[in-house]
């Protein structure tokens, strides 16, 4: 007999980002594999519109952020409580470290919801995090206090869960690779007029501009590449920051609704990320069977099949003879294309809800 199990996911921020994509696509995964679920998000309304569109249950946190305001944290949990006690979910999932709050909530109420934590990147203990070892130590601390009101901690890579141990962060874990259902692209003559591109050889990314996406790195090598053009969709916090750094070949186009479906405007997507746990723009770069070229951290060689398409973090030489390959040979492109295409079907949103369900039972 199948358990009648009410689970919300929670998450800290409703906006434009890969987070958002996953958790709204796995909602509607586990709905259509017969669970009751109900994505609850704070700040931002990427979430909740595009919940509207797929008709999927929501709530919208007002306290819920990205804050160090004692008064808001409080205000949070005294909400996202509220929430628990009134719906009675058996399972609450949490997607940020912010909304681990809503873990301690739920241990203050008797026969509480058990509490499953997604840890999707390591951020600020990530060795090339830009902040001190000092704000690094104080956030190590913290997670391992919060983590005492969790039941099962999720990776959604090896290489993030090994460190995590290492560090002593947690003892035990499971590890469930991010999945996607099968994008739709435009072709490329069709993203690149509605891009406003030309026909020339485009090194494209998408992402938020913020320190961890590490922009300012793929900007200062776009003048090694001058017959090339460079598109960033993406917009975040660094825009003044990275608009300085521009000397000519770089465009900066903003937020773009559903960017993923101008992939393959792109003849090489590169992600020169700090630190990531499981790339979602990555990962629709490899369903849109395009090259990539990715820094060597998080999980991308557990996403690569071929890994010369990954460079040491920040090393502009490696950056640019492996662009520099890909830019000369068009044969080599489609075979890295290719590769990647069919590396894409390791990633099913279906196989990714099969293995959240095994935890969320457990």
């Amino acid at each position: 007999m199948k358990e009648n199990r009410k689970i919300l996911i929670l998450v800290t921020q409703g906006i434009v980002g890969g987070t958002s994509t996953f958790l709204l696509e796995l909602t509607q995964s586990l709905i259509d594999a017969g669970e009751d679920i109900t994505l609850a998000y704070g700040s931002g309304e990427y979430i909740k519109e595009r919940s509207t569109e797929l008709n999927l249950k929501n709530i919208h946190l007002k306290w819920m952020g990205r804050t160090v305001n004692p008064l808001k944290g409080l205000m949070s949990f005294l909400e996202v409580r509220a929430v628990l006690k009134r719906e009675k979910y058996s399972v609450i999932h949490l997607n940020s470290s912010n909304a681990l709050i809503a873990g301690i909530a739920a241990k203050t109420i008797i026969r509480g919801p058990r509490v499953v934590f997604t840890v999707h990147g390591l951020s600020f203990l990530d060795k090339n995090a830009d902040v001190s070892n000092l704000l690094k130590w104080a956030y190590g601390l913290g997670m391992r206090f919060l983590l005492l009101f969790v039941d099962r901690i999720v990776f959604v890579s090896n290489e993030n869960y090994t460190r995590a141990k290492q560090k002593g962060i947690v003892k035990n874990g499971h590890v469930i690779r991010n999945g996607l259902k099968d994008p739709t692209f435009l072709s490329r003559e069709e993203a690149r007029k509605e891009l406003s591109l030309g026909n020339g050889f485009i090194i494209g990314s998408i992402g938020r501009l913020v320190s961890q996406k590490n922009y300012e790195f793929l900007i200062s090598q776009a003048e090694n590449f001058p017959n090339a053009e460079v598109i960033i969709i993406g917009e975040g916090k660094e825009r003044g920051k990275l608009e300085k750094l521009i000397k000519g070949n770089v465009s900066l186009l903003g937020e773009i609704q559903n960017a993923s479906r101008y992939l393959k405007a792109f003849d090489v997507f590169v992600l020169p990320s700090r630190y990531e746990g499981f790339s979602i723009s990555l990962l629709e770069a490899l369903f849109a069977g395009i090259p990539v070229l990715v820094s060597d951290v998080g999980g991308a060689q557990e996403i690569l099949s071929d890994t010369n398409q990954i460079f040491p973090f920040n090393n502009a030489e490696a950056f640019n003879s492996k662009c520099r390959r890909i830019i000369e040979s068009e044969d080599y492109r489609e075979s890295l294309g290719l590769s990647n295409y069919e590396s894409s079907r390791k990633f099913s949103i279906e196989k990714a809800a099969e293995e959240y369900i095994k935890v969320y039972r457990t």
